[in-house]
């Protein structure tokens, strides 16, 4: 991929990247569903507090309706004592679970997303905006056979001012998620019912860039 510009889009906590070669139908059903789930996990769930809950309902929701997973990422913890141990930590987790296109935008969703400028803000200066970071990584590419492809990459980063040990400060990653296959035939007979719940909000609750 290189540092060419990828096409992403942000709703909520969720953010989408496609490498080239999807129609726009294609991601617009991946959006709405993922969409969907996040409402109404959202309902059940307050992320902030009983995130492990939240993903969980999250991603049956997502299997429920046309998400096939292919491969599980381990929740996983890492004790970050540094900085610069942020992305090598992540991509040790994630790396294995999906293609070369699919970890590239993973790293270019965390540059786009500033996660890095929060955990360096930590380090440098004892503050944050809030006790953690929550992010939903949803990058997406269509293989040559024609599959929809998604690495599903939940990421919690908790801050606490109070973390002080030998080393010093500490930020405490987690990471929960896998390689999914999306089966549009699946989804279609959930379409009408997760665009009657979203109720035409997608364009108000989507905002498109480019990272």
């Amino acid at each position: 991929m290189g540092s060419r510009n990828i096409e992403a889009a942000f709703v909520g906590n969720n953010l989408f990247t496609f490498f080239p070669g999807m129609t726009a139908e294609e991601k617009s059903d991946v959006q709405e569903l993922v969409t969907y789930a996040d409402l109404t996990s959202s309902v059940k769930f307050d992320q902030t507090e009983l995130w492990s809950s939240w993903m969980f309902d999250y991603t049956q929701r997502l299997v429920i309706s046309g998400f096939k997973r292919t491969s599980f990422i381990t929740p996983d913890s890492r004790v970050l004592g540094h900085p610069d141990e942020w992305t090598s930590q992540l991509f040790q987790i994630v790396g294995t679970h999906g293609s070369r296109n699919l970890v590239d935008m993973v790293k270019q969703c965390f540059t786009a997303a500033r996660v890095n400028r929060s955990v360096k803000a930590f380090f440098d200066h004892s503050t944050v905006a809030g006790k953690g970071r929550f992010l939903q990584l949803v990058p997406c590419e269509k293989t040559p056979a024609g599959d929809i492809v998604i690495l599903l990459c939940g990421i919690n980063v908790s801050f606490n001012g109070d973390a002080l040990h030998d080393g010093g400060k500490r930020v405490i990653l987690f990471v929960k998620g896998g390689r999914y296959v999306f089966d549009r035939t699946a989804y279609a007979k959930r379409r009408e019912a997760v665009c009657l719940y979203l109720d035409n909000r997608m364009d108000h609750l989507l905002t498109r860039v480019l990272i």
